[in-house]
């Protein structure tokens, strides 16, 4: 079998095998994932005078998070608001590679360099359920390309269409605006001894000044959450500069994921590649490290900031090499990177597997709600055995986005989403209840508005978290660690 057909064949293969764990859960474990369901199925739901959301939530169509919330939305009318979301996770995970391959044939790279990218589909901002910066990753990258492809030439037609692709990037998420901006200066800049055609030529990020700025501006005068003090970082973790090998290939810096990040870095170099000697060729690289190791965990009440950059690592790693020889015997070098890649895959699927027992209760719970009712979610236990992220913190809501109604804690109370509370309606549970759910108090908090609590519990049956604190509710049953209350 030749070489060119044995790359075709182990790529798409090991394309087709990112889909497994995707399509074989009932819930991806993606933390965040049920909150941005829960927006999508008031989109789908919002003139059906059964859910009266219009007079729960208003829209907010000037937010970095459009795009990929319609991008879900466009596929509603034909499936579930659940395999749309698989389908839009799907593309954007598949993109990464397909996306990479364009800024390794931009640099004449070795294709079979590639492989090196697999590891960090399933990284940092997809174990956290960004869906958002997920759908914009791909995105960026093949604008990254077409920006870097401008800053070496940049003419009338190329400046009107990066204008618009950054425009567009803006309204998929902002923070992939903000870096990809910061890159195409720092390139332009570096290559233009004369400061003022290097200052004519920033006009594709210049122009869209004005709409970053005025959303900043509308954000900052509307919004309290944005004035919370920076966080620097989060107390007692490994060092950045660890995690940035580890966090290429996953959310915790566990051996395994060090073992692969480690290995993607060193991949193209066993294949041949030698780092460039063009200092312009590892500004991308330089940024993304830059931007992992400078920027605050949190700010402007955004939070993770650093980390979900590391899945850029790879891809312009592999874009600061130059092809130099074969490096690795043949035989080997078919080998490598696909091993890899599936080696990879396959310990992500294992994991989604092992995660899926403990989830499976839930369907169970929910089949047992009413449509359209209103439930608050209490999660006791919020983390997973096998999944790094503390994955079960908003699994309930999955219940908004297959019957409808209203599950708090909700982030319909945060500024970027598309749907946001009423002031009237929003509701009095506090924002960090998620976290620490023994701070309810039964009045105080509003728990009486609510018609169902749906516990996660595997310690205790019932849990005491309502019949603590004497709570009016009936103990309807339980499924594993799921169980569920009524409100008398």
């Amino acid at each position: 079998m030749g070489s060119d057909r044995w790359f075709s064949i182990s790529f798409w293969v090991c394309c087709a095998l990112l889909a497994v764990p995707l399509w074989t859960v009932e819930y991806l474990p993606m933390a965040d994932l049920p909150q941005h369901a829960a927006q999508i199925s008031i989109w789908t739901r919002w003139s059906d005078p059964e859910f009266g959301y219009q007079q729960i939530y208003t829209q907010n169509w000037f937010t970095p998070y459009l795009f990929g919330y319609l991008f879900t939305f466009v596929l509603t009318p034909f499936m579930s608001v659940k395999a749309a979301l698989t389908t839009v996770i799907t593309a954007a995970v598949v993109g990464v590679p397909l996306a990479t391959r364009f800024v390794i044939r931009e640099v004449g790279g070795n294709r079979w360099w590639v492989f090196a990218v697999f590891p960090s589909v399933f990284g940092f901002a997809f174990d956290w359920g960004f869906l958002n910066f997920l759908v914009g990753v791909p995105l960026a990258l093949l604008l990254l390309t077409g920006a870097l492809r401008y800053a070496e030439n940049p003419t009338r037609r190329s400046g009107v269409l990066l204008t618009a692709g950054l425009a567009g990037l803006f309204f998929v998420h902002v923070l992939l605006f903000i870096y990809l901006a910061l890159i195409l200066g720092l390139t332009i800049l570096a290559k233009r001894e004369d400061w003022k055609p290097g200052v004519l030529s920033l006009a594709p990020v210049i122009s869209l000044g004005p709409l970053v700025l005025f959303w900043l501006y509308m954000t900052r005068s509307t919004e309290a959450l944005t004035h919370r003090s920076m966080i620097w970082e989060i107390p007692g973790l490994t060092p950045r500069f660890v995690r940035l090998f580890s966090e290429v290939a996953g959310e915790d810096p566990a051996v395994w994921t060090l073992f692969a990040g480690v290995f993607a870095f060193a991949l193209p170099l066993f294949l041949g590649a030698r780092p460039s000697r063009t200092p312009a060729r590892w500004i991308p690289f330089g940024a993304t490290v830059a931007v992992f190791l400078l920027v605050p965990h949190e700010f402007l009440g955004t939070a993770f900031l650093y980390s979900r950059y590391a899945v850029f690592a790879i891809p312009t790693w592999l874009y600061a090499m130059d092809p130099k020889s074969d490096g690795a015997p043949a035989s080997i070098r078919l080998v490598l990177g696909p091993a890899l890649a599936a080696t990879c895959t396959l310990m992500t699927t294992l994991q989604f597997w092992s995660y899926e027992p403990e989830v499976a209760g839930l369907k169970q719970v929910i089949d047992q709600v009413p449509r359209n009712a209103r439930v608050l979610s209490i999660p006791v236990y919020e983390n997973s055995a096998h999944i790094r992220t503390p994955v079960f913190l908003h699994t309930p809501v999955w219940y908004q986005a297959e019957k409808g109604g209203v599950v708090d804690f909700s982030f319909a109370i945060n500024f970027p989403l598309l749907f946001r509370y009423r002031p009237e309606a929003e509701p009095r549970i506090p924002r960090m209840f998620v976290w620490y759910p023994d701070m309810l108090k039964w009045e105080e908090h509003g728990a009486s508005t609510y018609d169902y609590f749906i516990v996660r519990d595997p310690r205790r049956d019932p849990s005491v978290i309502l019949t603590g604190i004497n709570a009016p509710v009936s103990f309807i049953g339980r499924s594993g660690p799921w169980q569920l209350f009524r409100r008398n």
